[in-house]
């Protein structure tokens, strides 16, 4: 997993038509002065678990968990919420995969389907006998019969509304890797490749080279023109926990993202707290990131996108991500499954003494099959996944970009993506320099800009009322300056954006 290197820091930043600059790899930032890059910690919903488990007797009082399952979309054509689960009887009764929709993405219902029978009845959400797979929404499907697909191993099923689905059908898979697990499924949209427009992430096992299992899973990449035909990446694993400090990378949400691809990818380690042979699994959500969606570097990987939860809480030992981050217009919605700590069975062979299920032959219990699993949100802003702020958030610094190259005057509109400020405490000032870096322009100072204390997604950037028109076809850089506590996600030069 080694990423893209990023153009030279002295190369040009082309916003001739328009640009948006985000804080993954700092590519376009060429000085930074007293401040710091960090990972956004998402923000925990206050009704978590916001799908919990239903009545004992029912088929998913064990566990709801977007995991083996995995897919959460937003369907404009309707304006629902869709998430798909794995469900099971409490002890390891029978159990599916559910369907739930939302209008808001908060509060969940189980819609009736009676397509699979489950306790003697159909009167239930399940709408899959399969036990993985990963689901997608096809917006640019021209078959409204195969707007939803699932995908998973070898085979492809379809669907109108995420619930009717097709039978099972084989596609050819052609890879190099064993394949253990789907991981996700997306069409990507913003790939130039059009034999890259689908990807599907799977893992398979390999070596490690730290002490534990004797095998740990790396995560693969596969493509294909039409989620028919798949043909392996040619830099595989996109991720490996040999790469970093943990034990062990589970499933991950695959994300393209205005021109990135980012991983939102479970960080696993085992703490030595004498549960089993290796200590107790235990893991949260952390960030990677690609300007090729094939090659992947890690965030800042001391730092949690989701943070678990704390010992006592229904999250507290580790969490795994669906595959998909869902955007509606300014929040970024993370679903993601939550175990508490009376977790201690993977892998099968890390046994506690006591554990429940234990096979007498084996010394194996079934991963999980007494552990309540519930499903979570975390959201973020949008640009939310890192921030530039000062090191401290109480003094001030500032970070200076490379040339930006302005194109016409309707395209040189500056806004900023702000929050944490405080009138006379925590603000933003911005300056335009010449094109090395060493003048001020006239008009276009600290002085002309104020203090801009004001938290905002897309806040207009303007110098006593001036824009950067005056600028247009012409080569500067931008200094930001920031104060206190001020966090900046993003700017972005070009049209004027709707506030």
């Amino acid at each position: 997993m080694k990423a893209a290197a990023p153009d030279s820091p002295s190369a040009l930043i082309d916003a001739t038509g328009g640009r948006e600059v985000l804080f993954f790899d700092l590519a376009e930032i060429e000085r930074l002065n007293h401040v710091t890059r960090s990972v956004c910690t998402a923000q925990k919903h206050p009704f978590n678990p916001v799908m919990d488990l239903a009545d004992k007797n029912a088929w998913d009082s064990g566990c709801i968990a977007p995991w083996a399952i995995r897919g959460a979309v937003y369907d404009k054509a309707d304006g629902f919420f869709r998430i798909w689960y794995n469900g099971q009887q409490y002890g390891g009764g029978s159990g599916g995969v559910g369907i739930a929709i939302s209008r808001d993405g908060v509060r969940w219902e189980r819609p009736h389907v009676g397509i699979y029978e489950n306790g003697g009845n159909r009167d239930n959400n399940i709408v899959l006998d399969v036990g993985w797979g990963c689901i997608l929404l096809d917006e640019a499907e021209t078959d409204p019969a195969k707007r939803y697909k699932a995908l998973a191993f070898d085979w492809i099923a379809y669907s109108p509304d995420g619930m009717h689905w097709t039978p099972y059908t084989k596609v050819p898979m052609e890879l190099r890797e064993q394949q253990a697990d789907p991981v996700a499924f997306i069409r990507d949209d913003q790939d130039p490749n059009p034999q890259r427009r689908f990807k599907y992430v799977f893992q398979y096992y390999g070596s490690p080279n730290k002490p534990g299992p004797d095998q740990v899973r790396f995560k693969g990449i596969a493509f294909s023109p039409d989620a028919i035909h798949w043909q392996g990446g040619e830099h595989n694993p996109i991720l490996s926990p040999n790469e970093s400090f943990e034990n062990e990378n589970h499933f991950l949400a695959y994300v393209p993202y205005k021109g990135h691809w980012l991983l939102l990818y479970e960080c696993a380690w085992y703490a030595p707290d004498g549960t089993g042979k290796y200590g107790r699994y235990v893991g949260d959500i952390r960030l990677a990131h690609s300007r090729d969606g094939e090659q992947f570097a890690r965030v800042c990987p001391h730092q949690s996108l989701i943070a678990k939860g704390q010992p006592q809480e229904w999250d507290g030992q580790f969490l795994v991500i669906t595959d998909k981050a869902v955007i509606k217009d300014d929040t970024i919605y993370l679903y993601y499954a939550g175990m508490g700590t009376e977790w201690s069975s993977w892998p099968p062979q890390n046994q506690a003494p006591g554990t429940r299920g234990i096979d007498e032959k084996t010394g194996k219990a079934p991963t999980g099959k007494y552990c309540l699993r519930r499903m979570g949100l975390a959201t973020l802003r949008v640009d939310g996944f890192t921030c530039m702020h000062v090191a401290d958030e109480v003094s001030l610094g500032s970070f200076q970009t490379r040339p930006i190259a302005l194109g016409a005057p309707e395209q040189t509109a500056l806004t900023a993506n702000l929050d944490r400020t405080r009138p006379g405490w925590s603000w933003l000032e911005v300056e335009a320099l010449d094109a090395d870096g060493q003048t001020v322009l006239p008009g276009y100072g600290r002085k002309e800009c104020g203090p801009i204390a004001s938290d905002s997604v897309r806040l207009p950037v303007t110098w006593a009322g001036r824009t950067l028109a005056e600028l247009a076809g012409k080569t500067i850089r931008l200094r930001f300056n920031l104060y206190g506590a001020t966090r900046l996600y993003s700017f972005h030069l070009g049209a004027v954006q709707p506030s």
